[in-house]
């Protein structure tokens, strides 16, 4: 079990499924003492109808797994980047081990948009994405709410693909974030997957 407070971070992307409707994504945008806000998830163009009192599941990805907790609207606003307030749950629960082996391994990576380039360090990869050090380019683009593209080199191979931020944080004071590959016919998985177990063996 982790501490709420632990897991809700702000622009942090976090699964959210309510009663009779499909699970939907969305940004948590702000911070309170025991509440914290999300914009309006829209899938497809059908925005995620909740009311106030409506209890929610919610998901949140970390490095070693995903996390899952129960919460409740407590407000609804018209900021649409603010749209619902959700009591701060008190704990998370690990719901399921990784869906990809995780290899440690080190190497320079680009994140681009249309207008910004970011230089940073992979600390780890797996078949699903990847985790690195937040640069100040990076905080930049993530910022951008852009389209991320992300270029990296894994032994004599070298790709790129889309990609959109999972999870943001500080671990020892040093800002990290997780990016999951975006579903992409061309993007080379098995081949990431073996590389995974070759370097975490």
């Amino acid at each position: 079990m982790i501490n709420g407070k632990e897991m809700i971070i702000v622009n942090h992307k976090i699964s959210l499924q309510a009663s009779n409707q499909p699970d939907y994504e969305a940004t948590i945008t702000k911070l309170e003492e025991n509440l914290f806000w999300i914009n309006l998830p829209q899938q497809n163009k059908q925005p995620l109808i909740l009311t106030i009192k409506q209890n929610v599941k919610i998901g949140v990805a970390m490095p070693l797994g995903y996390y899952t907790s129960e919460t409740t609207v407590e407000t609804i606003d018209n900021d649409i980047n603010g749209f619902y307030g959700l009591l701060m749950p008190d704990k998370f629960a690990k719901s399921r081990n990784r869906k990809y082996r995780r290899s440690n391994f080190s190497n320079n990576v680009t994140f681009k948009t249309d207008s910004i380039i970011a230089l940073t360090t992979m600390i780890d990869f797996s078949a699903g994405g990847i985790q690195v050090y937040v640069t100040l380019e990076l905080e930049k683009i993530i910022q951008s709410k852009d389209k991320i593209f992300v270029y990296l080199q894994i032994g004599d191979d070298s790709f790129h693909t889309e990609v959109r931020l999972a999870w943001q944080k500080k671990y020892n004071n040093i800002p990290v974030a997780g990016f999951e590959f975006i579903n992409d016919n061309h993007l080379p998985r098995a081949k990431i997957a073996n590389w995974a177990v070759k370097y975490t063996t």
